[in-house]
C-alpha cells in the first residue's frame, strides 16, 4: 500500500501515525454521553460511549491507511455510515481533518514522485541518445561514439557497420595503414577486406572520372584563391601484359584503353594524371590510361588538354604541368609551344608566354628533376 511506502521513505508519516494513536488513546477514556441527531432516517445516530467512540476512531484510522492509495478515492464518511462531517463527534471530526490533510499530502508527494521519475527517465534516455552526442561533439565524432557503444559488446564476426562507419575507417586506413591496424585493437573497426570490397563497388574507368570532378567542384568552392593554385603531374609506368575478368563490370581487362576507345592489343604501360596543390598540401588523381609500348605523343597531347580542362572546370587554377624528360613529353611540350606561337602570330601580338596556352590559360611546362 502507498502508506507503507511513504512510512519507509519519510519520517513524517511515523509522526502522523503517532498522533493518530495518541488521539485514539485519549478518546478511549470514558466521558459524558452525547449523541448527534441525524436529519431523517438516512443513517443511525452515533453514540458517545467509549466503545462506540473507539470503533469510530478505529474505522477512521483504518481508512487513513486505505485512502492514501491514490487509486481509491472513496469518501471517509461512507466508511462510518454518515454523509456529512457535522454528524461526527468533535474528536472524530478532528481526526477526519487530519486524515484528509494526509491524503492531500500523499497525492502531492505521489505526483511529485511520478514527475521526478519521468524526468529521470527522460534524462537517462537523452544521455543515451544520439542527440545528446551532437550537443557535445561534432557529427562525425557523435556517430563514431554511438557506433562504438553498439558494437563493442558484439563479437567481431557479428558486427554490422553502416556506410558512415566504413567511410570513416577507409579514410583512416588511407592516411596510415599501420595506424589503422593499431586502432583495430582498441576500437570496433571494419576489417581491411570489408573496406576493399567497398572500394571495388566504386566505378572507375579509364579517362576522366566524373565523380571526382564533381567532388572537386564542391571542395574548391570552399577554398581560398591561393589554395586553388595547382599543377598537373603525369607519369608512366610499365606493366606486365595479361588479361583478367572484371566481375563488377562483366568485362575483360588488359587491353589498350585511351578512355574514348579500346583497341584489341595487350596493354603494358599505364599513364596517370594527378592534380597537386601548390600553396596548400593536397593531391588528387584525375585520370589514368592503358597503352601498348608507351603513350603516343598525339594521344598524350589530347589527354593532357582534356585533363587540364576538366580540372579548370572544377574551379581550380592550373598554372603548370610536371613530367619527366622522356622524348614523348618533350615533343608534346614543343608542339604546344609552337601552336601558342602560331596563335600569337595570327592575332598579331607578341608572344611573351613562357609556356603554352590551353583553355585561355598559360600553362608552364616543368620537368621532374629526380629523373636525371
Amino acid at each position: 500500500m502507498m502508506l507503507i511506502v511513504y512510512i519507509k521513505k519519510d519520517i513524517y508519516w511515523f509522526m502522523a501515525l503517532a498522533d493518530l494513536h495518541s488521539e485514539l488513546s485519549e478518546c478511549s477514556t470514558p466521558k459524558r454521553k452525547r449523541s448527534l441527531p441525524l436529519a431523517g432516517n438516512r443513517s443511525p445516530t452515533l453514540g458517545v460511549t467509549p466503545k462506540s467512540r473507539k470503533a469510530v476512531l478505529d474505522t477512521v484510522c483504518d481508512y487513513v491507511i486505505c485512502a492514501l492509495d491514490l487509486r481509491k478515492r472513496s469518501s471517509f464518511l461512507k466508511t462510518v455510515g454518515v454523509t456529512r462531517k457535522q454528524q461526527l463527534t468533535p474528536k472524530s471530526r478532528k481526526l477526519y481533518h487530519i486524515a484528509t490533510a494526509l491524503q492531500r499530502t500523499a497525492r502531492r508527494l505521489d505526483y511529485e514522485n511520478i514527475d521526478l521519475k519521468q524526468r529521470v527517465e527522460l534524462a537517462d534516455n537523452f544521455i543515451k541518445s544520439e542527440e545528446f552526442m551532437h550537443t557535445v561533439v561534432n557529427d562525425v565524432a557523435a556517430k563514431f561514439i554511438m557506433s562504438q557503444i553498439k558494437l563493442q559488446k558484439i563479437k567481431p564476426r557479428g558486427r554490422r557497420f553502416t556506410l558512415d562507419d566504413k567511410l570513416l575507417a577507409l579514410s583512416i586506413m588511407k592516411q596510415s595503414p599501420k595506424g589503422y591496424r593499431f586502432l583495430q585493437k582498441v576500437f570496433a573497426l571494419p576489417a581491411r577486406k570489408t573496406l576493399n570490397k567497398l572500394l571495388h563497388q566504386v566505378p572507375f574507368y579509364c579517362g576522366i572520372n566524373g565523380s571526382i570532378v564533381n567532388s572537386l567542384k564542391r571542395i574548391s568552392s570552399k577554398l581560398k584563391d591561393t589554395d586553388k593554385l595547382c599543377t598537373i603531374i603525369f607519369d608512366e609506368m610499365s606493366l606486365t601484359a595479361g588479361l583478367s575478368y572484371n566481375s563488377n563490370t562483366d568485362s575483360i581487362d588488359g587491353f589498350e584503353d585511351c578512355g574514348l576507345s579500346k583497341r584489341p592489343v595487350f596493354a603494358d604501360h599505364a599513364m596517370v594524371f594527378m592534380a597537386r596543390g601548390i600553396c596548400r598540401k593536397w593531391k588528387q588523381p584525375i585520370a589514368y590510361y592503358f597503352s601498348e609500348g608507351g603513350m603516343k605523343s598525339a594521344d598524350l597531347e589530347r589527354n593532357l588538354k582534356v585533363v587540364i580542362e576538366a580540372v579548370t572546370s572544377a574551379g581550380l587554377n592550373v598554372v603548370a604541368v610536371v613530367g619527366d624528360q622522356l622524348s614523348t613529353n618533350r615533343s608534346v611540350f614543343n608542339k604546344l609551344k609552337e601552336k601558342t606561337n602560331a596563335e600569337c602570330i595570327r592575332r598579331n601580338v607578341e608572344n611573351r608566354y613562357e609556356g603554352f596556352i590551353i583553355d585561355n590559360r598559360e600553362i608552364v611546362p616543368l620537368f621532374d628533376p629526380h629523373i636525371y
